[in-house]
């Protein structure tokens, strides 16, 4: 250690912390979430491991690099300031790479998948938000999180000026010289994971067909990391323009509804087929409904106890949709689909980026274009997810959140903001004032995690019975629908009121492939729909044509649906999540990574496993992908030139 020169003796003593960090987090990693391994082989799981530390090095790699390489500049390093800078900053990204960890095994049991671009975009405004529903959560551990960061800053400060072992040499120039250029490539190789012909990507964490044993090998740093790397689409999964649209609009044409834009390929009109009183809309969007609990989807029953008696009475009553599907898998995916008919894109959210300002159709304003009043309310804040710029945008004129319900002074505040019932009873009372037609839409927060039901009557599920506080709150949940239900059939509106229910995602936790993606979609309307039960595929983005072929007005409209009321219509699913896509039609459940050239493939009905169909029938699994990569070019390149919708002016001059 006495040749070893002092910049590198500080920088390895980086790298060897950083190492105990990674391997601690690892190791709590598979001990939280080691109910999961159940189904897997311990060779896998013994792999990826192994094939981890490719992932650790990595990330070490990126975020230390480029102080090791610092470190050894000649000449420069003679000014304080400057060594300083390289030898004290790994202090502050090691606090916050700890946090970020942390974060990273909270966010997998709710997302099923490793922290992205959330671990970034969170920090600002809606990190009160955030705070706040941990300290609601566990006060006691976010106290003991917060002293531990407000000690270890000063303390760990206190030791790297007292016993901080760099000193500069002057006349080491040449060594120094040779170290930058050692140093550097050592650190490109670290980065890229190696010498092969292409970077490190999460999909070389594939190393099983079990979901789980291929998340072992990645961590938060890495993949929030490439989440905002990954903003383009990659040379294997690119289809011309012209390619996509054709396939794209083969895979969405259905009957009543025709394509009329050139310049803008989705733009459709909906023929009018009713002639009389426009109906109202009441769109509920329910926040982390799995479907898997729903009868008929199962038998509806956990632990012996029915969880959603009451929504399995009134989907029998109406239009249910037992194989429909999330376009996504966070609440802004599913606003995206459900609101504008356009899917959200693998990676960072485009409600993240500049183009969720471009025209969209969204529902607010197709319906405030026939006349209808327009109205969002939610429990939460409106600043989280930007749904404060995002609602009005999409065409909704009275918009309630969190502060607006606030200034009712009549509910109590949930853990994560107002609860269902007060809520949609907030909404019910909205829409009861409309002297117009209307579109009323809410997005319910009780099934949010942190999980906590508002009263103890409804903790039907003791603590030893496996996600008993989603359970209990989702029960919660199901009896807030009933008692909104029960204001709603009182009311005026109701004869003449479409009712949809559908979900934002699923909750993630104790999931499968198949039960991850599929969500309760429901239609009611006595008198207007027949109750049946509809086992064909269908996703969030077949809402907006659906609600517009139920309503029967002549409308503009661009969405990347159908309407499932509609004859000789294509039965199929797309979705966008974290790194992949994938498609749902038929027998196949096909996955497609965005960051490597791979791909999974599953049963869609029956005994859920990977199959070999493809290799049987290769055209299969080709349409599947050929689907798949129609739907994500066109829509990402149609919301980067801002091609979705005409603007007003451009309607009336009919230059689309």
């Amino acid at each position: 250690m006495k040749r070893l020169p002092s910049n590198l003796k500080l920088i390895g003593g980086y790298a060897i912390y950083f190492v105990l960090i990674l391997i601690l987090y690892k190791a709590a990693f598979l001990w939280v979430y080691s109910y999961r391994l159940e189904g897997a082989e311990t060779k896998d799981v013994l792999w990826a491991i192994l094939v981890g530390l490719r992932f650790d090095i990595s990330v070490i790699g990126m975020i230390l690099g480029p102080f090791a390489f610092l470190s050894c500049l000649p000449y420069i390093n003679r000014f304080k300031f400057f060594n300083f800078f390289w030898g004290y900053f790994p202090i502050l990204i090691s606090v916050w790479m700890l946090s970020h960890l942390i974060a990273d095994i909270v966010y997998f049991e709710n997302a099923n998948k490793h922290i992205g671009y959330e671990g970034f975009v969170f920090i600002g405004k809606d990190m009160g938000v955030i705070l706040k529903s941990a300290f609601e959560q566990n006060p006691f551990l976010a106290v003991v999180a917060s002293l531990l960061v407000l000690v270890f800053l000063p303390l760990s400060t206190y030791l790297f000026l007292k016993f901080n072992p760099y000193k500069h040499e002057p006349e080491s120039w040449k060594r120094d010289s040779i170290l930058s250029f050692v140093v550097l490539v050592s650190v490109v190789f670290a980065i890229r994971g190696g010498v092969q012909e292409t970077p490190l990507r999460a999909s070389n964490a594939i190393v099983s067909g079990h979901s789980f044993v291929n998340n072992i090998a990645l961590n938060g740093v890495f993949t929030s990391i490439m989440d905002l790397k990954s903003q383009s689409i990659p040379n294997y999964l690119k289809l011309e323009t012209k390619e996509s649209v054709r396939i794209v609009r083969e895979e969405i044409s259905y009957e009543g509804a025709e394509f009329i834009g050139k310049k803008y390929p989705l733009l459709r009109k909906q023929k009018q087929t009713n002639n009389g009183k426009p109906p109202n809309i009441v769109l509920i969007l329910l926040e982390n409904w799995t479907g898997k609990f729903i009868d008929p989807i199962s038998d509806g029953k956990v632990f012996g106890k029915e969880l959603t008696p009451n929504f399995n009475k009134l989907l029998r009553k109406g239009k249910f949709y037992t194989r429909f599907f999330a376009s996504g898998g966070r609440t802004t995916n599913g606003m995206m689909s459900i609101l504008t008919g356009l899917p959200d894109r693998p990676g960072l959210t485009v409600v993240r980026t500049h183009q969720v300002l471009g025209n969209f159709s969204g529902i607010g304003n197709i319906f405030k274009g026939l006349g209808y009043d327009t109205f969002f309310v939610t429990g939460g804040d409106l600043s989280f997810d930007n749904k404060a710029t995002l609602m009005p945008h999409w065409g909704f004129d009275s918009v309630l959140g969190e502060k607006e319900i606030a200034k009712l002074n009549r509910f109590k505040i949930g853990a994560w903001g107002y609860d269902d019932a007060d809520v949609l009873q907030v909404l019910h009372e909205k829409i009861s004032e409309s002297k117009k037609p209307f579109l009323g839409v809410s997005l319910t927060l009780s099934t949010h995690y942190p999980y906590r039901a508002p009263d103890p009557k409804f903790r039907i599920f003791k603590e030893d019975e496996r996600d008993f506080e989603y359970l209990n709150v989702y029960h919660y949940a199901d009896w807030a629908l009933k008692d909104f239900m029960d204001r709603a059939e009182k009311s005026k509106y109701f004869d003449n009121t479409i009712f949809v229910f559908v979900a934002d995602h699923t909750h993630h936790r104790y999931l499968d492939y198949y039960e991850d993606r599929n969500i309760p979609f429901l239609i009611y309307s006595p008198g207007r729909i027949l109750p049946a039960i509809d086992d064909r595929d269908a996703s969030q983005l077949d809402v907006i044509p659906t609600i517009l072929g139920l309503v029967g007005k002549e409308a503009y409209f661009s969405a990347m649906g159908r309407n499932l009321l509609a004859p000789k219509k294509t039965e199929s699913a797309y979705f966008a999540y974290g790194n992949l896509i994938g498609w749902i039609e038929s027998d196949l459940f096909y996955i497609h990574f965005v960051d490597g050239n791979r791909n999974l493939k599953y049963s869609a009905k029956g005994q859920r496993e990977e199959v070999s169909l493809c290799d049987t029938e290769a055209r299969i699994c080709d349409s599947h992908f050929n689907k798949a990569r129609a739907f994500l070019n066109l829509s990402h390149e149609l919301m980067n030139q801002n091609l979705v919708f005409p603007t007003k002016e451009e309607l009336e001059r009919k230059e689309y």
